[in-house]
């Protein structure tokens, strides 16, 4: 398998989003799952270096955030079927 790892594109923000939103409704499964937004996404990477992973069929499997002033971190999130 061929993978990209790339800055994020403006097209690639809903899929971003939605990766967010179903990794963590699946995974925090002891929070009220509405209290999960799409809008989270912009929200909690706001100021933050995004990397995306694409597959060569241009399908995006997940992303990392990185809060680049202490070189950290702070998200990483892969579509489950990955």
């Amino acid at each position: 398998m061929t993978w990209t790892i790339r800055p994020p594109r403006a097209e690639d923000q809903d899929m971003l989003a939605d990766i967010y939103l179903s990794v963590r409704r699946q995974t925090f499964v002891w929070v009220d799952p509405g209290k999960f937004h799409r809008e989270d996404f912009a929200a909690h990477t706001n100021g933050e270096t995004i990397l995306v992973c694409e597959q060569a069929d241009g399908s995006l499997a997940g992303f990392l955030s990185l809060w680049p002033e202490d070189d950290f971190i702070h998200m990483l999130y892969i579509r489950p079927e990955f």
